[in-house]
């Protein structure tokens, strides 16, 4: 028998800690590492283009790069970006930016981020850091 679960750590960890559903601790488990850049860029921009829509090349690497590879920020940026503007055909720079922005406009702690993303503090900081640094060079 197979099951593939995909999710936030916590939520996986509650799962397989479940009472009722011992066998899952005894599977094996396998944990993504980071995903490469080059296909953090092509998993934003094949959804686009199937829908008859574009984005170009700067823009798809700053996206990819304010994900850092996370498969959770994949995912979240794809759909903040796609949601700013979802008429348009051309994905613009500032549909990125504020995409990209929302990520962190809520006003939470780097402290929280990482209780959320089930991130140590550092690393969240380090997310942080890399979108609003993604942020700043497009407004150049």
């Amino acid at each position: 028998m197979a099951f593939v679960a995909a999710g936030l750590p916590a939520s996986i960890s509650d799962l397989l800690g479940d009472d009722v559903l011992t066998f899952l601790r005894r599977a094996d488990r396998h944990s993504l590492g980071a995903v490469p850049l080059d296909e953090v860029a092509q998993a934003i921009r094949e959804p686009l283009e199937e829908t008859g829509r574009s984005i170009g090349d700067d823009d798809c690497r700053t996206a990819a790069e304010a994900t850092n590879g996370y498969p959770f920020l994949i995912q979240l940026v794809g759909y903040r970006i796609w949601r700013q503007n979802p008429a348009a055909a051309v994905v613009s720079t500032g549909d990125v930016t504020v995409g990209v922005a929302e990520l962190i406009a809520a006003g939470l702690t780097n402290k929280e981020i990482a209780n959320r993303l089930v991130l140590s503090p550092r690393t969240a900081q380090g997310h942080v850091e890399h979108i609003l640094t993604a942020h700043r060079s497009q407004r150049g």
